[in-house]
C-alpha cells in the first residue's frame, strides 16, 4: 500500500502522514503511514469486503515481526497497536495469555477485551490483568510501573511463572535490590 500512496503522493498527502521516515526503502525497509483523521481509516475499513480477515493478516504480520518473542525489542507500532488489530480480528483473547503484552502494550485494547469476555473464559494471566487494568489505564502508567503492578498481581494470584516472565521482560530486567525488596514489593507497600 505504501507504494501506491507514494506514487500518488500529491493526492494522498492531505490524508496520510509518514510516521517514521523510511531510511532503508531501497534496502527492503518499510514506510509507516498513518491516516490524518480516524474517519479516513473508517472509510478504508468500510470499503473492505472482510475487515476481520484483513485485521487478522495485519495482527499475524505484527506478531511475526516480534523479535525473539521479546516485547522490549518490538517496534513501537507493534506494542502500541497489536491490541487494536487483534481486538478487531477477534484474536485478542488468545493473546491475553502473554504476560509481556500486559507490560508493553497500550493497556486500553486488552482491558476492553478482558472486560468483554466472560470471566470463566479468561486464561489465568488475564484475570490479574482484569483487576489491574483500571489502574493501568486511568493513570497511564509507564512501562516500569505497569511491570511492577503486573508482577505484583501475578504473585498475589499465585502465578509465579507469569511474575517471572514479567520480571525477565521488564524494561530494566534488574536484579533484586540489595535490601531484598523488588520494585513490585515497594509499590505494593506504598499502596500502588
Amino acid at each position: 500500500m505504501a507504494d501506491v500512496i507514494e506514487s500518488g503522493r500529491a493526492l494522498s498527502e492531505p490524508f496520510v502522514e509518514s510516521v517514521q521516515p523510511d531510511q532503508d526503502a531501497a534496502n527492503g525497509g518499510r514506510s509507516l503511514l498513518r491516516p490524518l483523521h480516524p474517519a479516513i481509516g473508517d472509510e478504508i475499513r468500510a470499503g473492505l469486503p472482510d475487515v476481520r480477515s484483513v485485521q487478522t493478516r495485519i495482527a499475524m504480520a505484527l506478531l511475526e515481526a516480534l523479535p525473539e518473542h521479546d516485547w522490549r525489542k518490538a517496534d513501537p507500532y507493534v506494542h502500541d497497536h497489536i491490541g487494536r488489530h487483534t481486538l478487531e480480528a477477534g484474536l485478542l483473547p488468545q493473546l491475553l495469555t502473554d504476560p509481556g503484552l500486559f507490560v508493553h502494550a497500550d493497556p486500553v485494547p486488552p482491558r476492553a477485551a478482558v472486560e468483554a469476555a466472560p470471566i470463566a473464559e479468561l486464561a489465568s494471566p488475564a484475570r490479574p490483568y482484569l483487576r489491574t487494568a483500571p489502574v493501568l489505564t486511568s493513570t497511564q502508567a509507564p512501562v516500569m510501573r505497569r511491570a511492577a503492578l503486573m508482577e505484583t498481581a501475578f504473585v498475589e494470584d499465585g502465578l509465579p511463572d507469569c511474575a517471572n516472565a514479567v520480571r525477565r521482560h521488564s524494561p530494566s530486567a534488574q536484579p533484586d535490590r540489595p535490601d531484598g525488596l523488588r520494585d513490585a514489593d515497594l509499590m505494593r507497600r506504598r499502596g500502588f
